[in-house]
Order: structure tokens, then sequence, then C-alpha cells
């Protein structure tokens, strides 16, 4: 079965977080997407909540795509679940970043030559403690309950109003703007740079490295419509300890106007 929306879900060790974000993916008034879980080498709880989401949620029109953990190689499973997906539209989303209702919707503006980035509100840790203990596939919290939160410092920022007003005008963003828990590309596009780039191991910047190759090759960075803010649940701080060599890595795609990817989707074994 083909679908022409695939959102790719990232996800490493931690299936409470996947299970709510799988939830919100469940929630949306947009139905006709597939999931694809970009799984960077969870162990088999992970992949009880992928089949309990098929049953429940996604009967037919969700994959598990997993690869061995060897470290962060997010870069890696994006590509290989970008591999096994159907969609002529690419949404990307993190498994610690619950969608609203209107989430995929959203990003209809992605399409060839255009590229949407979203944004996140993030949850603290003991509001994001509280969400993963209480009801099952809780939903993101109503307007006045989100006020609440502010106030007491528990979301740094409303979801509602961090989604871009002017996102009707097309003004173009920088690559900054640009991350890889929330944006939503054409196939083509993502096929014509050779995807995401793999020598990028370890946390930081392949996303910047994408967009910045993305650019090169002539596509424009948009804002997403209304509905398209994650919340993003506390966790700590990923390892940094290779964010120096990939910072170089970006210097150098920066300074060459590349377009391609060094070890790209072409790279993977056909499956």
């Amino acid at each position: 079965m083909t679908f022409e929306t695939s959102v790719v879900v990232t996800t490493y060790r931690w299936p409470a977080a996947l299970h709510a974000v799988l939830g919100g993916l469940a929630r949306q008034r947009e139905t006709g997407f597939e999931v694809v879980v970009a799984d960077d080498g969870s162990g088999p709880e992970t992949a009880e909540v992928v089949a309990g989401a098929e049953r429940r949620w996604f009967p037919g029109r969700i994959k598990h795509v997993w690869q061995e953990d060897d470290g962060f190689r997010v870069a890696r499973a994006r590509n290989l679940a970008v591999q096994a997906s159907s969609g002529s539209t690419l949404v990307f989303l993190d498994g610690d970043c619950v969608p609203r209702p209107d989430f995929v919707a959203s990003h209809a503006g992605a399409r060839p030559g255009r590229v949407t980035c979203g944004r996140r509100s993030l949850l603290s840790e003991a509001a994001t403690a509280a969400w993963l203990a209480g009801p099952d596939d809780a939903p993101v919290p109503s307007l006045r309950a989100q006020i609440g939160m502010r106030r007491r410092g528990d979301l740094n920022r409303l979801p509602g109003l961090t989604d871009a007003p002017l996102a009707i005008l097309g003004w173009p963003l920088g690559w900054k703007r640009f991350r890889g828990m929330n944006n939503a590309m054409h196939r083509a596009d993502f096929m014509e740079i050779d995807g995401y780039d793999q020598s990028f191991e370890g946390w930081g910047f392949e996303d910047s490295d994408l967009a910045i190759r993305l650019q090169n090759h002539g596509v424009r960075l948009i804002r997403p419509g209304r509905g398209s803010t994650v919340v993003h649940l506390w966790h700590r701080e990923a390892d940094r300890r290779f964010e120096g060599d990939n910072l170089t890595r970006l210097d150098s795609v920066r300074t060459s106007g590349r377009r391609r990817a060094v070890e790209g989707l072409s790279s993977l074994p056909t499956p």
C-alpha cells in the first residue's frame, strides 16, 4: 500500500515517549498518512509499543525500521525509514515531540522546492513526568491548561502562539530555523541531495547539514501552517562528545556549496 504522506518518527530507548507521540499522531484530523518509526537501536519494549499502535491506531499503516545500537546514528536511521516509506511528502518528527491535531495538515506547504520548518514548546521535567504517568495517550493540554503551565514555568511558550501567523506569506527562512524534529519536504528534493549525511555520527548538526544542502539545491525553507508546533518532552541532554567533529563537517558544506551527502541514502544496502 502506498500513501501520499509518510511521517518519519525517530526514537531511541524511550517507549513511553514514543507511545505519547504515536497517540498524538492517532488524533490527527488528517488521516491519510503512514507512520514509519526510525529506531536507532532500541530494545523489545519499543517494538511492543509499535505493535500495539498498529493494532489500536494504525492498522496497515505503520512500519518499524530498526538498526543496531552503535552510537548516535540518527541520520542513518532516518535514511532507512525514508527508504522503507512510500509517501511523496516526508514529514519528520522526533519520538519525544508530541504533535497537536493539525500537525500533519500544517505541513501541507511542503512541495517541490519548498520545505516547512516547524517549532517546539519545551515541557519541564516535572510536567513531563506527570504527563507520562497520567492517563494512557493523554492529548496535548487545552489552551487554558497551557496558560496555567506557562505561569508555573512548566512550558516555555504556548504552542498556539508559537505557530507562525505569517506563514501564508511564504517568507524564506535561514537554515538555522530548520530542526530535524519538526519539518517536511517533498521526496524528490530529499532524494536529489541523497538524504541525510550518515558521516554525521554522535549528537549535532546532521539536520543543519541537510538544510544547507537543500538550500544549495535551490529549495526554499518556509514556515508551516497553524498547528505545527509540537510539545517537546523533557529529557537529559545527549552526549555531545562529537559536537566539534560534526561542526567541522558542517563548516565544510557551508563553504563548499555542496548539495549531495558525503555518505547518503544511496550508500545503504538495497532492502
